[in-house]
C-alpha cells in the first residue's frame, strides 16, 4: 500500500487486541481521516470509525450497519483478508 500514514493515539482492537497507532487510506490516497470515516484493524479487519479526536473506536450499531453495507468497505475488508491468506506464516 502506498500513501501517507496518518498517526493517531495507540488503541487496541476490541476483537483481536492488535495495537494500532497509524492508518493509511485503502487506495493509497494522502488523506487525513474525518470523524466517522471507517478504519479497519490491520490484523483482523474489524470495523472501527474515527472519532472527533482522530482516533479509531468501535462504532455505534447504526454506523457499523452503514459501514457493513458500504461496497468500498467490503472491498477493503476482502483485500485485507486476502493479504493475510497469502502472507507467509
Amino acid at each position: 500500500m502506498r500513501g501517507r500514514s496518518f498517526f493517531h493515539d495507540e488503541i487496541k482492537c476490541a476483537s483481536c487486541g492488535y495495537t494500532m497507532d497509524s492508518s493509511i487510506h485503502h487506495e493509497g490516497n494522502d488523506v487525513v481521516p474525518s470523524p466517522g470515516d471507517v478504519a479497519l484493524c490491520f490484523r483482523c479487519a474489524t470495523i472501527h470509525v474515527f472519532n472527533a479526536d482522530g482516533v479509531p473506536e468501535i462504532p455505534s450499531k447504526e454506523k457499523l450497519a452503514e459501514a457493513q453495507a458500504d461496497q468500498e468497505v467490503q472491498k477493503a475488508i476482502n483485500r485485507l483478508k486476502d493479504f493475510w491468506k497469502r502472507a507467509p506464516h
